[in-house]
């Protein structure tokens, strides 16, 4: 439950996203404050690369494993590399979702970056590429340099907002025509990477399409779940217990 509390530095030492006072609202008899306490943000006065840091642990990543590592040992620099013990071998041999994962963690210490007038540079792989299983170079190393033209993403206000939404969804309602501009409008400025944004009929309200993509979700669920290396390492890691 403390995972997303820190993350872990080459040299010793954590990087806290604690600070301020616990999320209004967020806290019940139920939840640990542990559990919340990286949405609190991190204190004004923190070192940059710390501070930024304590945002982008907030990434959406597979199994919430935090699979990240930083080394701080070279100033201004951050060296990230993927802890191999905290991994997805049977449900993501190929790294894939590890990779979307470590992708969000950067884009999310850009933008904070960004918020203290930084230009976040990054270098990719700065070791070289993996292979055919992911390893422990680094995938990502990031320079932070002041620069007073950087752009401040508009999306950084919600990094403290985001949550994962386990409700049961309407999968009979349509997406409201304003959610859909209101979406495009959210990553106009980014690449063409995101069909949100690169794609007129993006995201898509076409019901032939939607009950494409709901049938491969389907059978992809179905085949991890009864799969036993999958289904397993699933268990191990999500946590379930008898009731």
């Amino acid at each position: 439950m403390e995972r997303r509390a820190f993350i872990r530095v080459v040299g010793g030492g954590v990087v806290l996203a604690a600070g301020a006072s616990a999320l209004t609202g967020c806290v019940s008899v139920h939840v640990p404050r542990t559990a919340v306490t990286a949405w609190a943000g991190p204190t004004p006065d923190s070192d940059l690369r710390r501070w930024a840091l304590s945002f982008a642990i907030l990434a959406p990543n597979p199994h919430n494993l935090q699979p990240w590592l930083a080394d701080l040992q070279v100033p201004g620099e951050i060296t990230l590399r993927l802890d191999e013990q905290r991994l997805l071998p049977a449900t993501d041999p190929y790294g894939r979702q590890i990779l979307m994962g470590a992708g969000a963690f950067l884009e999310l210490l850009a933008m904070a970056a960004a918020e203290r007038g930084h230009r976040a540079d990054i270098t990719l792989f700065p070791d070289g590429e993996p292979g055919a299983t992911l390893d422990a170079r680094p995938f990502a190393r990031v320079r932070l340099v002041a620069d007073a033209a950087v752009s401040r993403d508009p999306l950084f206000a919600q990094a403290l907002q985001r949550r994962t939404d386990r409700r049961a969804y309407d999968v009979a309602r349509p997406i409201a025509p304003a959610d859909v501009t209101s979406l495009r409008a959210s990553v106009a400025h980014l690449p063409l990477a995101f069909d949100l944004a690169g794609r007129a009929d993006a995201p898509s309200t076409d019901q032939t399409q939607v009950a494409d993509i709901r049938a491969i979700v389907k059978d992809a669920w179905r085949v991890e779940m009864t799969t036993e290396a999958p289904m397993m390492e699933s268990m191990r890691l999500l946590g379930f217990g008898s009731a």
